[in-house]
């Protein structure tokens, strides 16, 4: 059988040694069992966590003996779930509060995507916190140092940082597509033609904007008819009516809240881009946290969250900031 990492429980109030950690990560596993399941043996949890059977042993009492699990024995077929205490066992596995960071809800839909995360938590009757945080790659760090369960990040910045951080983090769910942005435009300083750029700004430091830059440019940069530019990206709009680069891509949803500052023209893209995987949002995960992910694709399903994000996007429903 193939160990797992129990990891540290995020818990900064008691003190935590082996004990704690498995019986932590038994409970979480009594928690995604139906009632009436068949439980791992004594033998099968040694294997699993790599301790002790008497560590095991004093898990599984403690699980019982403070109410959290009531297990069944039948002999040679094992032990069953029998019941459990919903309130006592949630503490155990320290799921009684998650947290969680998305991006800064600047625009209508991030805040939509941030309702529906909040939503599917208040109906599962699981306290969640949710930090916000700009720079998917800061985002993961905190989840590195094991201050959140989860992060939000688009597709595209995740599939880049899961290279860098292959075995520390994992994709546990993707949303569906348009769940992070609606796409993307070019814009320029007023009258300029697309064709006519000749600096084109781009923040080596998002992912995102990065890929879907090259993807517009990198014809034209490879031919020498344009250069790029590195420049943050909320510096853009204002550098561009400047004078100091001629063109940059932009999502399209949060124009509106950078638009205020200088008159600018938008482009369509002027040829087909695939945003299908561009604007997904993915829900990130530390693989240190024991069976955190399957424990919130139980709560964080992708078509309910999309039809909250819809209706929150709609008026139909108020956002929960």
């Amino acid at each position: 059988m193939e160990q797992k990492n129990i990891g540290q429980p995020r818990s900064r109030f008691r003190k935590i040694n082996r004990v704690d950690l498995v019986t932590m990560s038994i409970a979480r596993e009594a928690i995604l069992l139906d009632l009436g399941d068949r439980m791992r043996t004594v033998d099968d949890y040694v294997d699993l966590f790599d301790v002790s059977r008497g560590t095991v042993q004093k898990a599984l009492s403690r699980l019982e003996n403070s109410g959290a699990v009531s297990i069944e024995k039948r002999g040679v077929l094992g032990s069953f779930l029998k019941g459990r205490d919903r309130d006592i066992l949630w503490y155990e596995a320290d799921w009684h509060h998650v947290t969680g960071a998305g991006a800064i809800s600047r625009t209508r839909r991030q805040e939509a995507l941030a309702s529906s995360v909040y939503t599917a938590f208040e109906e599962a009757k699981v306290p969640l916190s949710l930090a916000y945080l700009q720079g998917s790659l800061r985002r993961v760090q905190g989840l590195l140092a094991n201050q959140y369960d989860f992060v939000l990040a688009s597709k595209c910045a995740a599939d880049l940082i899961l290279r860098q951080y292959e075995d520390q983090i994992e994709n546990a769910i993707t949303l569906e597509p348009f769940s992070f942005l609606s796409g993307y435009t070019i814009v320029t300083r007023v009258g300029c033609r697309v064709e006519d750029a000749k600096r084109v700004g781009i923040d080596s430091n998002s992912p995102d904007h990065a890929i879907v830059t090259k993807r517009v440019f990198s014809d034209r940069v490879e031919k020498g008819e344009t250069d790029f530019i590195d420049i943050h990206f909320t510096k853009m709009p204002t550098a561009t009516a400047m004078g100091h680069i001629d063109a940059f891509v932009f999502n399209r949803d949060v124009m509106d809240f950078v638009l205020n500052i200088p008159p600018l023209d938008l482009h369509e893209i002027p040829f087909e881009l695939d945003l299908a995987e561009l604007t997904r949002a993915v829900v990130l995960t530390s693989t240190n946290n024991y069976r955190v992910d399957d424990f919130l694709r139980i709560i964080l399903q992708p078509d309910a969250l999309a039809t909250i994000q819809r209706e929150v996007m709609e008026g139909k429903r108020l956002p929960i900031l």
